[in-house]
């Protein structure tokens, strides 16, 4: 039975520029100093980032980009909406209001208990991670009568402070409509983050499965919420081969066509599926 392993090589400081000639020269003498420079690589993953392009030319590496980087990008692509963008402006200052008033934070606890609330902190979201603002969104939506308790408390609140610091419904709304259409995508993101299992095989099954399904626009949907998932859309659908020789010859593809779980390769036509086949021979 094979069983995945991985290990550290090496974690080492990079003096020079970060450019990519200079990274692949790093990587270059660690696989020298282990005596593996002329063992066959399968592929070499990094982040969507110039120089780790770059890099990989230099190493003449199989080159396959961080799915979940990935992802991150196209997430980003549709929160830079407006307003969304303006939603999650509002949100994080409120938060921060919470996280800086040891007396707003206190008496947030207590209105928490007289209202049967889960005893949670408020959670702010950084730019790195996409998904930090899909949480902060849900941790408001869960707390949200605690916290119209607590800016509505003139002895905790001042009122010319309530009044910067409550969300207007308008901004309740786009959070409201965002959160169950952002949980799927943080789903995937944890998924395709996995270190126990391999991941590269489920790309394409979640790929195809966020944009006919959870992206797909709804006559329900509100306008903003079109546009984000228009957005994602757009940026997803960018960042993956168009061509069937391409889409044939990704790495990613070609996995899930040895995975058992996804070998039928239902989102491909027949021709596609055979150049899949058929590529898979040639290299048998």
């Amino acid at each position: 039975m094979w069983q995945l392993r991985y290990y550290v090589l090496a974690t080492i400081e990079v003096k020079n520029h970060h450019t990519g000639e200079n990274l692949a020269n790093e990587i270059k003498c660690i696989v020298e100093d282990f005596g593996i420079s002329n063992t066959p690589v399968s592929g070499i993953t990094t982040d969507n980032a110039a120089n780790m392009v770059t890099m990989t030319t230099h190493l003449d590496w199989p080159h396959i980009r961080c799915f979940a980087h990935t992802l991150q990008l196209s997430v980003k692509a549709g929160l830079k909406i407006k307003e969304i963008s303006s939603a999650a402006a509002a949100a994080r200052k409120l938060v921060g209001h919470f996280k800086r008033s040891s007396l707003a934070s206190n008496e947030l606890k207590s209105r928490q208990r007289q209202l049967d609330l889960p005893q949670h902190t408020l959670l702010q979201d950084v730019p790195t991670r996409w998904n930090a603002t899909y949480i902060m969104f849900e941790r408001l939506i869960e707390q949200r009568l605690a916290i119209f308790a607590v800016l509505h408390n003139n002895t905790i609140t001042s009122p010319s402070d309530a009044r910067i610091l409550e969300l207007p419904d308008q901004v309740w709304k786009v959070i409201e409509d965002l959160v169950p259409v952002l949980k799927p995508l943080q789903v995937a993101t944890t998924t395709i983050s996995g270190t126990s299992f391999p991941t590269l095989s489920m790309v394409y099954p979640i790929v195809i499965g966020l944009l006919k399904n959870h992206l797909n626009v709804q006559g329900e949907d509100s306008t903003v919420l079109v546009k984000f998932k228009e957005a994602v859309t757009k940026d997803l659908s960018s960042r993956f081969p168009k061509s069937d020789h391409d889409l044939a010859t990704h790495h990613a593809v070609l996995t899930c066509a040895l995975d058992p779980r996804y070998k039928s390769l239902k989102f491909m036509t027949d021709e596609q599926r055979n150049l899949v086949k058929s590529n898979i021979e040639s290299k048998a």
